[in-house]
């Protein structure tokens, strides 16, 4: 063990942002579409990135590989993390293999690249400033981690048990008894 760590390639602990993960000289995996977008982007960092990338489908496999290799780490969401590390620890305690239990997983508090948090608008938008407090509003008040919550806890619950709206089919009745009443 002490002759893997001691040959093994520093694991880079100081990698804060896009710039000094360019410079790092280290070789990632990315699965194909952000591959892509990397591709196509004008930052001069990001094209030194896509060059040195590989293309990895499957996260499993990048965790799995941060399991064999000290060397290896997986940069993603904070939530995507705990999930895959918890799933990733619960496989490898179910193969009775805790001696490689303890692995490195890199997460990032802002991920590269998240479809789902852009927002564009036309240049000189004039609601763009008040979109953007709405936002930083929206953001500290943690309101995306509730509605999240929300969405995820009616993905589990039949179709009968989830919560429904108030609509105007619940007052229906209601209403012909005071037209035709």
């Amino acid at each position: 063990l002490l002759v893997n760590i001691l040959s093994a390639p520093p694991y880079y602990f100081d990698i804060t942002n896009v710039k000094e993960l360019a410079d790092s000289n280290l070789t990632f995996l990315l699965p194909h579409w952000e591959q892509e977008v990397f591709a196509n982007s004008h930052d001069p960092n990001f094209k030194v990135l896509y060059k040195r990338s590989g293309v990895e489908e499957n996260f499993t496999k990048c965790i799995l590989k941060t399991i064999e290799f000290r060397n290896t780490a997986c940069a993603i969401d904070q939530n995507v993390a705990a999930y895959m590390a918890d799933a990733t620890a619960r496989e490898i305690h179910l193969k009775k293999r805790q001696d490689v239990a303890k692995y490195m997983l890199r997460v990032v508090d802002e991920p590269v690249i998240s479809f789902w948090r852009i927002h564009m608008a036309r240049k000189g938008f004039f609601l763009m400033e008040k979109i953007s407090i709405a936002n930083g509003i929206i953001l500290e008040c943690g309101f995306l981690k509730r509605w999240r919550n929300i969405v995820n806890y009616n993905i589990f619950q039949e179709p009968d048990e989830r919560d429904k709206g108030f609509g105007i089919n619940k007052v229906m009745p209601a209403i012909g008894l005071l037209i035709f009443g």
